[in-house]
């Protein structure tokens, strides 16, 4: 089940930011930037998952919001990945509901996750919004651009 969502996320992240760990050749400061959290990415997801190592849907959402939480500490509000990583959060988080939703016995398992790992409503109604407005997008324009 955890690996289909991964392949969902994937198709998500149309630009791959988030499909494989962050090379700290190109970003030497990543690590010293999101510590004390580690790193995080959907190849890593996709590994646990095929190795059984989440214990839950709860540790499978805590990876997700430690995926984006990275980016979003290490990257500017301003940056294009920065505005990417929360609406890949919250589309990311909708399928896991919907999904949990159409598996009874992950329906359960999302009533008892811990508040810290998926906070109650945190992915009901998500305080930031996944349409792009339009300053967003005139944004995402100009750093295709670049």
């Amino acid at each position: 089940h955890l690996q289909h969502l991964v392949r969902l996320f994937k198709g998500l992240d149309a630009e791959t930011i988030f499909h494989h760990p962050v090379s700290l050749e190109q970003e030497p400061t990543y690590l010293s930037v999101i510590y004390p959290n580690g790193p995080m990415d959907l190849s890593t997801m996709q590994r646990k998952g095929v190795g059984l190592r989440y214990q839950g849907l709860g540790a499978f959402v805590g990876d997700v919001h430690l995926m984006a939480a990275n980016a979003l500490k290490y990257n500017s509000g301003a940056s294009p990945i920065y505005r990417k990583a929360k609406k890949f959060r919250q589309r990311a988080l909708a399928l896991v509901k919907r999904f949990a939703m159409a598996c009874p016995h992950l329906a359960r398992a999302t009533r008892t996750l811990e508040p810290e790992v998926w906070p109650p409503g945190a992915w009901l109604d998500p305080p930031e919004k996944a349409k792009d407005t339009a300053q967003d997008k005139a944004q995402d324009k100009a750093g295709a651009k670049e």
